[in-house]
């Protein structure tokens, strides 16, 4: 009973942390978005979330070390976005630690310095600064993966299955055959997202 509420939680902790980081996403000073606003766009991001990938619920309901990777993703999303340093870097740090994806960790931070980048190329000061983030959760994940007893073949077998996660992803591949079928679109998925679509041109 205690291992399934403590199942819950994590599930519960994820949903929570994604509507934190959508409507953080939101209420930035240049949006002119109000908190109402942004309160409806996180609720419907949490919508989308959870209807939106059918391999992502199959996984959830499995107690697997997945839960702690996806918590530490978006808490590395709201501390790239937030400049929130050493946060980002207990972070990191601890992925190695729960994770043998972990190399997944600098994908935050480096999708945050491409949009510095994209959207504010005009101005180098702001760009000069946008890679710090990258930077600090590298050390935090240098520092996690040497601290490990077995940071070599952690290494070795981090970044080899890394590479595989991506070329899954890329190649819409789901190996593990135990673990449902490969993620594909049906008329579910694409309803829902047309339901995201509207209701945020909406409102």
């Amino acid at each position: 009973a205690g291992l399934k509420i403590f199942h819950a939680l994590l599930v519960g902790l994820i949903f929570t942390l994604f509507y934190v980081f959508v409507r953080s996403v939101f209420l930035t000073e240049s949006s002119g978005i109000t908190r109402e606003q942004a309160t409806r766009y996180a609720l419907v991001g949490v919508f989308f979330l959870f209807f939106a990938s059918q391999v992502f619920i199959g996984r959830m309901y499995l107690l697997r070390p997945f839960h702690f990777a996806v918590i530490f993703l978006f808490c590395s999303f709201f501390f790239s976005m937030r400049r929130y340093y050493i946060p980002l870097l207990i972070v990191s740090f601890l992925m190695p630690w729960f994770y043998s994806v972990s190399f997944l960790i600098l994908i935050p931070p480096f999708l945050y310095f491409c949009s510095v980048l994209f959207y504010n190329r005009l101005s180098r000061t702001v760009i000069s600064n946008a890679h710090t983030p990258l930077i600090v959760s590298l050390a935090g994940l240098a520092a996690g993966i040497i601290a490990r007893p077995d940071s070599w073949n952690y290494l070795y077998n981090g970044s080899y299955l890394t590479t595989v996660s991506i070329f899954n992803f890329l190649a819409r591949v789901l190996p593990e055959g135990m673990e449902l079928s490969p993620p594909r679109w049906n008329i579910v998925d694409f309803l829902t997202a047309l339901v995201f679509i509207l209701v945020c041109f909406i409102y």
